[in-house]
């Protein structure tokens, strides 16, 4: 039988340091920030794009001339789920039922 060779013990080589803060350098954005914008310009487009032909749907449907803010109210209630639909849109004040209707000044008398 022949002899058996001996093995070398394996040698690690160091690991390469990587810097200790992680950002990146000043010169390059992360892909992250550079693709961000876009998508969310594509994602504004998208709502607006299906807001509009909701509201061009509701006024066909209504036989109306023109779209008008109670169609683009009604078209973001259908689109937008739960909670988005319903806080975009501010409430008038009211008055209350006690207080009495304001006066009007009267004209032709002096």
């Amino acid at each position: 039988m022949a002899p058996k060779a001996e093995k070398k013990p394996a040698v690690k080589k160091p690991a390469e340091e990587e810097p200790a803060d992680e950002k990146a350098p000043a010169g390059k954005k992360p892909k992250a920030e550079k693709c961000l914008p876009s998508i969310m310009n594509s994602f504004i487009n998208d709502i607006f794009e299906k807001l509009a032909v909701e509201a061009a749907k509701l006024v066909r449907y209504n036989k109306k001339p023109a779209i008008t803010s109670r169609e683009i109210q009604t078209s973001v209630r259908l689109v937008l789920p739960g909670e988005l639909a319903k806080h975009p849109f501010p409430r008038a004040p009211r008055p209350s039922p006690c207080s009495p209707p304001p006066r009007r000044p009267r004209l032709g008398r002096l």
